[in-house]
């Protein structure tokens, strides 16, 4: 067997061989034993489960790999023959040894709540169900049909709306997955989420638009003996570190390897790996050039290597013309950009680019990987985009040695996306939509929700507002991986259950109750009954057998227990979703997702099945509509990442770590000593830290209820800056499915930027605090406003800009905003006339300028200007002034304040119904009235227009002499918008009352100048989003707000 020899390996195929013998050419140090710290690990290891080694070793020998998710089979895999052991499988081990718990520990957790999560899991397995309840120091057991009896009682109240099932990646096998979101959509919901959504969700996007498959297109085989593999956001180093293994014997066999990183990674660099005997001694050189762009200049850095490899000609034109499409609005692009430009974005000068374009260019076959570097931006979509596009030109898929490889981190993670555990994607990636939905109701034999579900931000958004009645969660740890973990907290706080099913406690565990906290032991995949799989990186679905050893007393496989929750809830379903054993559940995930037939086969160790073969789109055959693969134009990113600076108490160069293992991982923030994966005896990033790739992870912060802008904060103290470059002002860094299905995660909305953090504008809505006035009392209350942000729209041809005007939107479609408004203008004729649309990359804004202006890039020179100057200037205010920094210069003054009484407001109302003449008889028109301080009618014009409506009102007061009116009160029939507030703030006006709602902008403005801002004023109620101070109580009632 392999693994009877440690210090020897061989690849089992290649692109070329490698170099037999020792290459001292490719050393990273002429003196020995200069890097001993994997030696260590595995004493380390040894030490911590000297209490169980026997089954230690069964784990190893014959248990797929639950570190990384490059998959094995016990020791070995599928690239070499040897040992495939790495540092990160040795640091989980312990997970899967440890006995269980002292329960005495859990009856009061005050204790508890000053350790460390690595502390917490040491002291043991969950041995049986726990409870604690309001008001309770600890927890107690209790039975599971106690515990069950009490999860039911929570859901019949709370589904389908009030509940959210979680599930993280490391280690959750696709039984687990497929069950579970079964039993969700069986219960009527589809707020289910996992970690693998996103990971890779734009990858699976993008190669499904681009390629028609939606995985990666290669095996790791294909990296040994090619010409060249490409490194872009990811560090394979720290996070897959076996395929440095990999890396070891293509470097032997002549593969040159580039990185495109931010930052400098170290293992990247040099890399000692313990199992062949020539590395473990002497280490081995792996990077040939690194390429340190700016974060997020990713776009740009792509781009300008592509401008220089068209302009030298080292692209394949045969391939080209054969079996693309889009290539010439892509080259039209491309020559529309100066290189200036590319410059400024990448932060590397076009020598460099050439430099790469070479390496790529002279390149006969390239692999290119990629991690969550590349895909955690806003514009993720686009950054995989320019990507494909690169590869494209080379014609670098399917053929050997070729590949694009968006490549995993966790175990299980691939699976967690293919067997449809996404709020979004149901089994096989397939969009969430009535007609998936009809198609899997046929299927299971009960009715499936057919609206998305929530994502986990949307989810805990809702338990922060209340109205998140039962969280489930499957492993993880909230309070630890997500951004501004005091939101997350005070959220997980509001939630009535919470439901940890988990093999060792959590910090999350210990937070308060709601109203009651259910602990349930769960399994690890080597303890299931009747074995798992799980599907790595290169597509291949792999059996792990049931390993015999010890087990805590009461521990249940997770699939079992969703299993019997949809009994108790959902009775009449006991026939069509029952299963006796994992291998009933393989057999049905074969029917519903065709491109798993064959896992109903696998039974053994060592049973496995690659989907789709070595290659996909073997022969340039691509599963598209037309049978092409697709260029696609992508304008160059924004340049620069969030606003914000290191964490607080993080040095340069520390990691932060976003997501935690359900195992002995690092702590998420990056606290000093040793790493998970640490193969080079530095302090590393963690897995998916900020920076491990081209950028870090821009997670998209819980919206914090009284914080400007809606209260958007992220991780304590900022984003991480990853490493000093030398010679380079530091500086923040920014932020599935599969071959032959008919779609794939639910896209972004157009000119969103593509990522599966959305950019907060994007969300469309905005959250204040406002006080409510209903039954005669005051109370505050959290509402939500409709989002109101300028948007510059920019035409471009080639050097030339010009700047049309600003309209206000809601964010969100905005490149359909600007077609929409250049083609009724007249500006437009054709969809073809378009290369691209996109946000601005001009790097003279800051970046909240950035993301209000959208560029919209011409085949042809700039039309003249339209006559009306767009539709923009009819709405007024702000809209059709010629550049978005205009919006600072409107000139206006405060009012003075005017305290008013809510009983008067309130009949306001009725007096404006009275005097709406022409809408009572037409039914069609916008009203604003004027009163003045007692409640009198001073003046009502009405119009279809509303701001026509408001432009009429205060042209009567300016011919009248009465400007300013500082002493009225304006009612307007619609929503307050911001055009609206500014013209009220022109005329003087203190108080603005509107039937309806404001939007965000308009609090903001309101806010800003001190006007009281009401909204829905109705008989009996209102909101005061503004000015609550000058609005008294109800006569004869308290001020409990005041």
């Amino acid at each position: 067997m392999a693994w009877l020899n440690p210090f020897w390996s061989s690849p089992k195929a290649y692109v070329r061989p490698p170099k037999r013998g020792l290459a001292p050419e490719l050393w990273a140090s002429r003196i020995p034993f200069t890097h001993l710290e994997n030696f260590y690990e595995v004493f380390r290891a040894l030490w911590e489960n000297r209490d169980n080694l026997p089954y230690a070793w069964r784990i190893l020998k014959d248990g797929v790999c639950d570190g990384c998710a490059l998959g094995t089979s016990g020791l070995e895999d599928w690239t070499l023959h040897g040992v495939h052991l790495c540092n990160v499988r040795l640091r989980l081990l312990r997970l899967n040894t440890l006995p269980p718990l002292d329960p005495k520990v859990l009856e009061d957790v005050e204790a508890l709540k000053g350790r460390k999560s690595r502390e917490l899991r040491r002291l043991g397995r969950l041995p049986y169900p726990m409870l604690r309840r309001k008001g309770e120091r600890g927890f107690r057991r209790v039975s599971w049909d106690e515990a069950l009896g009490l999860a039911a009682e929570y859901l019949r109240r709370h589904l389908p709306e009030g509940a959210f099932f979680y599930l993280t990646s490391r280690g959750v096998p696709n039984e687990t997955y497929y069950v579970v979101q079964k039993a969700v959509r069986a219960l009527g919901c589809n707020h289910v989420d996992n970690a693998a959504r996103i990971c890779h969700s734009p990858s699976t996007v993008v190669l499904k638009e681009a390629l028609g498959v939606a995985a990666t297109t290669c095996s790791y085989t294909d990296l040994i003996g090619t010409d060249l593999v490409v490194f872009l956001g990811s560090n394979v180093a720290n996070n897959q570190p076996v395929m440095m293994k990999y890396l070891y014997h293509a470097k032997k066999a002549g593969t040159k390897v580039a990185v495109v990183n931010p930052y400098r990674e170290p293992g990247m660099e040099r890399y000692f790996v313990p199992s062949d005997l020539e590395s473990a001694l002497f280490g081995t050189r792996i990077a040939d050039r690194f390429f340190q762009i700016l974060p997020g200049g990713d776009i740009a850095f792509l781009h300008g290597a592509a401008k220089w490899m068209l302009e030298e000609g080292w692209v394949d034109p045969g391939f080209i013309r054969a079996h693309t499409a889009g290539f010439e609005a892509y080259k039209a692009l491309l020559e529309a950009i100066p290189f200036a430009e590319l410059e400024k974005a990448a932060g590397v000068s076009r020598e460099e680019m050439r430099a790469f374009a070479e390496m790529v260019g002279r390149a006969e076959r390239a692999v290119f990987v990629w991690g969550m570097g590349i895909t955690q931006h806003t514009h993720g979509e686009d950054n995989v985009r320019a990507i494909v596009n690169l590869a494209l030109l080379k014609g670098f898929v399917g053929r050997e040695g070729c590949g694009l490889m968006p490549i995993r981190g966790h175990s299980g993670v691939q699976g967690g996306a293919e067997m449809g555990a996404y709020a979004t994607a149901f089994p096989g990636g397939l969009p969430v939509n009535p007609e998936n939905a009809r198609r899997l109701a046929e299927l299971w034999g009960f009715p499936v929700p057919d609206r998305p579900g929530l994502t986990t931000p949307e989810a805990l958004d809702r338990a922060l507002e209340g109205r998140l009645g039962v969280l489930w969660a499957i492993g993880g740890d909230f309070r630890e991986v997500m951004p501004d973990p005091e939101a997350v907290e005070e959220a997980l706080r509001r939630v009535p259950l919470r439901v940890h099913q988990d093999i060792v406690l959590s910090s999350q565990m210990l937070l308060e109750p709601g109203e009651c906290v259910l602990l349930l032991p769960a399994t690890t995949r080597y303890e299931v009954p009747g074995g798992v799989t799980e599907t790595s990186t290169e597509r291949r679905v792999i059996f792990s057998p049931e390993i015999p050893g010890p087990r805590p007393p009461e521990a249940r496989p997770e699939w079992e227990v969703f299993q019997e929750l949809v009994h108790r809830l959902r009775p009449e379903l006991k026939d069509r979703f029952r299963f006796a054993s994992t291998a009933e559940v393989r057999e049905e995930i074969a029917r519903v997702i065709p491109l798993y037939e064959g896992i109903q086969r696998l039974k053994a160790k060592g049973d496995q099945f690659q989907y789709g073969g070595r290659h996909l789109c073997e022969g340039w055959r691509f599963p598209t509509p037309d049978g092409k693969a697709h260029f696609r134009p992508v304008p160059p990113a924004p340049k620069g990442g969030p606003r914000g600076g290191l964490p607080r108490g993080h040095p340069p160069g520390e990691a932060v770590q976003l997501h935690r293992p359900r195992g002995p991982g690092p702590p998420h923030r990056g606290l000093p000593g040793r790493g998970l994966h640490e193969p080079q005896g530095r302090r590393p990033p963690g897995p998916e830290a900020w920076g491990s790739g081209g950028a870090g992870k821009r997670l998209r912060p819980l919206r914090r209820p009284g914080l400007p802008g809606g209260g958007q904060r992220g991780h304590p103290g900022g984003p991480l800056a990853r490493g000093e470059r030398p010679g380079r002002p530091q500086g923040p860094l920014p932020p599935g499915p599969h071959p032959g299905l008919q779609g794939g995660p639910r896209p972004p909305a157009a000119g969103g930027g593509g990522g599966p953090f959305p950019a907060p504008a994007m969300r469309g809505k905005a959250r204040v605090r406002v006080a409510r006035l209903e039954g005669g009392r005051w109370r505050e209350v959290r509402d939500e406003v409709a989002a109101e942000a300028p948007l510059e729209i920019r035409l471009r041809y080639r050097d030339e800009v010009a700047s049309l005007g600003v309209v206000l939107r809601t964010p969100g479609q905005d490149a359909e905003l600007a077609a929409g408004l250049l083609y009724t203008e007249g500006l437009l004729q054709d969809p073809k006339e378009v290369l691209a649309i996109a946000p601005c990359a001009d790097g003279s804004l800051p970046p909240e300028a950035r993301e209000g202006v959208i560029q919209v890039f011409l085949r042809h020179p700039l039309p003249p200007p339209p006559k009306r100057h767009l539709a923009l200037t009819a709405a007024c205010g702000a809209c059709g002034r010629e550049a978005l920094p205009d919006l600072g210069k409107l000139g206006l003054s405060p009012p003075p304040p005017l305290a008013v009484d809510p009983d008067l407001l309130l009949a306001l109302p009725e007096r404006l119904g009275e005097a709406q003449r022409l809408f009572r008889a037409t039914g069609g028109l916008h009203a604003a009235a004027l009163f003045d301080r007692e409640g009198r009618l001073v003046a009502l014009r009405e119009d279809v227009g509303r701001h026509n409506a408001l432009d009429k009102l205060i042209g009567w007061a300016f011919l009248q002499g009465k400007l300013p009116l500082h002493d009225h009160i304006l009612l307007v029939s619609g929503r307050a918008g911001y055009e609206l507030l500014v013209k009220a703030v022109a005329a003087g006006i203190p108080v603005f009352c509107a039937v309806s709602a404001p939007t965000s902008l308009a609090v903001a403005l309101a806010q800003a100048y001190g006007l009281t801002l009401v909204g829905f004023l109705r008989p009996g109620r209102m909101n005061v989003y503004a000015g609550r101070e000058r609005v008294g109580p109800p006569r004869g009632l308290p001020n409990p707000c005041g």
